[in-house]
């Protein structure tokens, strides 16, 4: 081979020129057509030369692979959408990708041996209210963890929910090493899917409750221990008048204000729908008919009041 001859002539010249050991790796094909990386060293002796060799082949391709398995995994890492954090023992960061910078608000080099409390200033459950470390709980259970959403305030004071799941790393020992942390954004599917759940149970004038949810909390409170059960059902005068008078504008506004009154006289276990058209009721559980007929008689004093202010 044209290389090998070369190769072959500028390591003789680089002796005769007086260098006492050459040290130097290339790769030779064997009488199989095997392809092997030899590691020479070699130093004049006397007229002649002395050679010793090492193949160095398994180490070579355990390096490649290596190498190979960690452009793969950097290749990964940072291509993915989600963000990843990889944290070390002490539960500091290690490594983050860049969509977890974009989300974090903070760079890697920033970041680098951080507390996860670091880059989020707030992780919150929205249902229990707590908050929520889920690097530290890994390490505490020593098992995967999935949290459906978190509330977080990121350092550049963004309020975002997160969907993340938190996996420990074991070491050889069978220790946890670390833990990894993958998570995105999921704040503009979670507030459409509350105001698709708001919308289904509320009626989108009024923002009162629906028929729908009314008639579904009548079953539901239909029992024992909400006894007595009471019901309030109210008629808006005049709702046709208006309208056809002034336009449905000011009788949309005519049904608003009077949700506005029914729900400010409401108790907080008290629930007040619009039935549809001009019908209100409101559900009125562990309620005596005494304590109903108050409650009725304060809305329509409400009511009366806000009448004499508008006019």
């Amino acid at each position: 081979h044209e290389q090998d001859i070369w190769q072959t002539e500028q390591i003789f010249k680089e002796l005769e020129n007086g260098k006492t050991v050459l040290n130097f790796v290339n790769r030779i094909c064997n009488k199989r057509n095997e392809y092997r990386v030899i590691e020479w060293s070699i130093r004049p002796h006397g007229l002649d030369y002395f050679a010793a060799a090492r193949d160095l082949s398994g180490r070579k391709m355990l390096e490649d692979t290596l190498h190979l398995q960690k452009e793969l995994y950097q290749t990964t890492l940072f291509s993915i959408g989600d963000g990843v954090i990889s944290f070390d023992e002490n539960d500091e960061i290690k490594i983050m990708n860049q969509a977890a910078t974009q989300l974090c608000g903070l760079e890697q080099r920033e970041a680098a041996g951080e507390k996860l409390n670091r880059i989020f200033a707030v992780l919150k459950d929205p249902l229990s209210g707590r908050d929520v470390n889920p690097v530290e709980e890994v390490r505490i259970y020593g098992k995967r963890l999935q949290y459906d959403q978190l509330l977080a305030t990121n350092m550049q004071n963004q309020e975002i929910i997160i969907e993340t799941t938190v996996s420990p790393v074991y070491g050889i020992d069978t220790k946890i090493q670390g833990s990894v942390m993958i998570f995105k954004n999921v704040t503009e599917t979670k507030k459409k899917q509350i105001d698709s759940l708001y919308l289904s149970l509320h009626d989108y004038l009024t923002g009162l409750y629906n028929r729908r949810f009314f008639e579904e909390e009548m079953i539901r409170l239909d029992t024992k221990r909400n006894l007595p059960l009471s019901v309030i059902m109210i008629d808006v005068n005049g709702l046709k008048l208006t309208n056809d008078a002034f336009g449905h504008e000011e009788g949309d506004l005519l049904l608003k204000k009077v949700a506005q009154i029914i729900k400010s006289e409401c108790r907080h276990d008290e629930i007040a729908a619009r039935l549809g058209g001009d019908e209100f009721a409101i559900l009125l559980p562990k309620t005596d008919t005494q304590n109903c007929e108050m409650i009725s008689l304060r809305i329509q004093k409400a009511c009366k009041r806000s009448t004499r202010q508008t006019v």
